[in-house]
């Protein structure tokens, strides 16, 4: 359940600059780190959006995403496809995941990060309900043209998130990105 986890150590910024030494920030959070991909491992996808929408609607955190996911072969399988990178769902730990897509942006210091992260599963989703109680507190206008619903945020790391049938989607407003170790 996400409310046995602490997730501090995604925002937190890490206070120690050790090079080729053990982090002592690293080493404080692992176990919560290791929960972390347990649980996403098991989850429902209901679970894994909730999670993922939680991990970012107040902080821009730090990007853990493609390791939790991974079964340790996706980074050797990245397709480019119109500026995204791509990795087909057979080479994460989750079953239910048809694509992953991502596309990254550099920022004024020329650190990459995350900007837009599309998840493909093989079955429709239904999570209106899900967005709708995790954003509560969170000033947002949603728009339904029928095959898309989008949520758009003010005051938010999240610009909008977007569903399909089978797709979520979550792309950063990009002012609130903050480079962390």
């Amino acid at each position: 359940m996400i409310s046995n986890l602490k997730l501090d150590f995604l925002w937190l910024p890490n206070p120690y600059k050790w090079l080729g030494k053990i982090d002592p920030f690293q080493q404080q959070w692992a176990p919560e780190y290791a929960k972390c991909k347990e649980y996403l491992k098991i989850c429902s996808t209901d679970e894994l959006i909730k999670f993922y929408i939680i991990c970012y609607k107040d902080h821009y955190p730090k990007n853990y995403w493609f390791g939790w996911l991974s079964n340790g072969e996706a980074s050797d399988h990245i397709q480019i496809i119109n500026n995204y990178s791509v990795v087909d769902g057979k080479y994460f730990i989750r079953k239910d995941i048809l694509t992953l897509k991502e596309q990254s942006k550099k920022d004024k210091d020329g650190y990459s990060y995350t900007s837009d992260r599309i998840f493909n599963f093989k079955k429709n989703i239904d999570v209106s309900k899900i967005i709708e109680n995790e954003l509560e507190g969170k000033t947002y206008q949603k728009t339904d043209n029928g095959s898309i619903t989008r949520y758009t945020l003010n005051n938010s790391p999240i610009d909008f998130i977007e569903i399909t049938g089978n797709s979520f989607r979550l792309k950063v407003n990009d002012k609130y990105h903050i480079h962390m170790r």
